[in-house]
């Protein structure tokens, strides 16, 4: 008899480890809740617990949640009121 191996889908992780997937962002620092990031490293698997404060802090995103872009003409934040005198 051969044994045959199943790839769980993201949902099916999820629910059994209590972790998601996240995408690390161009802010985020060496380390993500604890953990050391290898350079190059674009994912990382975290409970939420773990997410929570490297969410907040712009470190993470969920995993194909789309990037903001910055339109070229929008004022950056704070830039507006020096440039009103």
């Amino acid at each position: 008899m051969a044994k045959t191996t199943t790839k769980a889908t993201a949902a099916e992780l999820q629910a059994t480890d209590g972790a998601a997937d996240y995408e690390i962002t161009e802010l985020a620092p060496p380390r993500i809740a604890g953990r050391r990031i290898a350079e190059g490293q674009t994912d990382i698997r975290l409970t939420e617990e773990e997410a929570r404060a490297e969410l907040l802090a712009g470190h993470i995103r969920p995993k194909g949640m789309p990037r903001r872009q910055r339109k070229a003409d929008e004022p950056q934040q704070g830039t507006a009121a020096l440039n009103a005198d």
